[in-house]
């Protein structure tokens, strides 16, 4: 795949600077690795920001590993261990700001108080305090709450209304919960 990957910046390149030689070219766009994770002197860069194409070959194999033939989701005995592949799974899956969020909140919606890891609904990130408050998008000010349950939140409490304190806070995931039980979000 690397080899078809060169030949594809070879042309490009080429058809980039008609007029300039491979010299200039190879001067100009290909620098030593950065990451410290390969010797290759050949690695893309763009000239304005540094920034550069990984190889295919630097990316680890990551296997599948399938459920044992004698477990079923549906054991509550085996719950801990099917959580620990959604777990699993939500990393693999999921970009480093959404992860470190998650692992935060032990991947529970503080909301409903239910696992995020187990791909049954759509997440969205929710502020604490309210960005048109004065909230900011620091990791301390966000948390990931499950798509029903942030709509839920927002049509109790709009992000214009007051700041809500520790009781009424309470009160809205408690809400939240029930409706959540009940089905009907």
């Amino acid at each position: 795949m690397d080899a078809h990957i060169w030949k594809v910046q070879y042309k490009f390149l080429r058809r980039l600077h008609p007029k300039k030689n491979w010299h200039w070219i190879s001067k100009r766009y290909f620098k030593p690795d950065k990451t410290g994770q390969s010797n290759n002197n050949w690695i893309l860069t763009d000239p304005i920001t540094n920034n550069q194409l990984k190889k295919v070959s630097w990316i680890p194999i990551k296997r599948h590993v399938l459920i044992k033939y004698d477990y079923s989701p549906f054991n509550k005995n085996l719950k801990d261990y099917f959580e620990k592949r959604d777990i699993k799974e939500f990393d693999r899956n999921n970009v480093a700001y959404r992860q470190k969020l998650a692992k935060k909140q032990k991947y529970i919606c503080s909301l409903c108080s239910k696992s995020i890891a187990d791909r049954a609904e759509g997440l969205e990130i929710h502020h604490k305090i309210p960005r048109i408050k004065g909230g900011s998008n620091e990791y301390k000010n966000l948390e990931l709450v499950h798509i029903s349950c942030h709509l839920e939140y927002h049509k109790v409490f709009p992000a214009r209304a007051d700041i809500l304190n520790k009781s009424q806070l309470g009160s809205v995931k408690k809400y939240i919960k029930r409706k959540k039980i009940i089905g009907l979000i």
